[in-house]
C-alpha cells in the first residue's frame, strides 16, 4: 500500500541512482526502511502500545502519510527502533511497505534514553511506565541518582521522586494506572502510600475505584484512617499494668495499677482472680482484704 508523503522529495534523492541514505544539513541520516526490516525496541518504556490512540493514529497516516520519521539504530542486518514504535505497527496495519526512518549510531543505554525522553515530553507514559522506566535508569547505572534522572529527561526531581514512589504500592493496586486511568491518578496513589500497610492500601484503593473519590477525598479517607491508627499506637504506649503482692503481720496486700483500656482492665481483673485462686490454695485462707 503507498500512500502520499511528505517526505516524497527524500524517497526521490534515495532512489534516484545513488542508493544511499539522504544526511540533512543538521548531520541527520534520513532512510525510507522496508517495515519488515524493523524490530521493537527492547527498552521501550510503554507497556501498552495498543489501544484508541494507535487506532487515531493509524487513521492519520492513512490520511496523511507518515509525518515524522522514526528514530532507528542498526543491528547487524536489521534495524532496532529507538522511538516511534506506535507509527511502525500502525504501518504494520495499513499494510504499508515503507516507512521513513532516521538513523542514529546509540548504545543500548542511550537507546534507552532516548525513548524515555521522547515518552516523557509526549506524556505518552502511564506514572507508572515513567516509574518503572526511572527504576531501570537507576538498576542499569544509567543513572546514579533522581537528581541526574532529572537532568537527563530534562524534568524536576521531585517529579522523579514523586513517581518511584509510586513502585512502593502493591502490585494490585498498581496495575489501577492502567486499567482507571480516569478515576485512578498518580495524586491518588500518592496519598495511599501514606498508609504504608499493603493490605490497608489496597482495601482504600479499592474504595477509591468503586465509589469514585476525588483526590480530596481520598486524603480525608487516609487521614482518617492514619488518625485511627495514631490514637491505637498511643494507647499501645501507656503504662502496663502492675502487679504487686506483699505481707504484712495482717495477711497479704494486694496493689494493682492498671490503665482505663478496657481490655486492660479485664485482663487486670483475671490476673487478680488467679491471684487470689493461688494464694486460697497456697495457704489455705483467703487473703486479707
Amino acid at each position: 500500500m503507498k500512500l502520499n508523503n511528505p517526505l516524497e522529495r527524500v524517497r526521490d534523492v534515495i532512489q534516484s541512482g545513488m542508493g544511499e541514505p539522504v544526511v540533512s544539513e543538521e548531520g541527520r541520516t534520513f532512510l525510507f526502511l522496508n517495515v519488515d526490516q524493523l524490530d521493537p525496541n527492547p527498552f521501550q518504556p510503554r507497556q501498552n502500545i495498543e489501544g484508541a490512540a494507535l487506532n487515531e493514529l493509524q487513521n492519520s497516516i492513512a490520511e496523511a502519510g507518515v509525518i515524522e520519521p522514526i528514530l532507528v539504530r542498526q543491528k547487524e542486518d536489521r534495524y532496532q527502533i529507538i522511538s516511534g514504535e506506535r507509527r511502525w505497527r500502525a504501518c504494520q496495519a495499513l499494510e504499508m511497505e515503507e516507512l521513513p526512518c532516521i538513523l542514529k549510531n546509540v548504545s543500548d543505554e542511550e537507546s534507552f534514553k532516548l525513548a524515555l525522553t521522547e515518552n516523557v515530553q509526549r506524556n505518552d507514559l502511564t506514572p507508572l511506565e515513567e516509574a518503572v522506566a526511572y527504576k531501570k535508569l537507576l538498576d542499569m547505572d544509567i543513572a546514579k541518582n533522581q537528581a541526574e534522572i532529572g537532568k537527563m529527561i530534562g524534568i524536576r526531581q521531585q517529579r522523579v521522586s514523586d513517581k518511584l514512589r509510586l513502585l512502593e504500592l502493591p502490585e494490585e493496586v498498581q496495575s489501577f494506572f492502567g486499567d482507571n486511568q480516569n478515576r485512578f491518578t498518580q495524586k491518588h496513589g500518592e496519598i495511599l502510600a501514606r498508609l504504608k500497610d499493603g493490605k490497608k492500601i489496597q482495601e482504600a484503593a479499592q474504595k477509591v475505584i468503586e465509589e469514585h473519590l476525588s483526590t480530596r477525598e481520598t486524603l480525608k479517607l487516609v487521614e482518617q484512617r492514619l488518625a485511627i491508627r495514631r490514637a491505637k499506637t498511643t494507647r499501645d504506649m501507656q503504662p502496663r499494668r502492675r502487679l504487686h503482692l506483699s505481707k504484712s503481720r495482717h495477711g497479704f496486700t494486694l496493689k494493682l495499677t492498671f490503665d482505663s483500656r478496657k481490655d486492660a482492665i479485664e485482663d487486670s481483673l483475671q490476673e487478680l482472680e488467679r491471684m487470689v485462686e493461688k494464694l486460697r490454695i497456697e495457704f489455705g485462707k483467703e487473703p486479707a482484704r
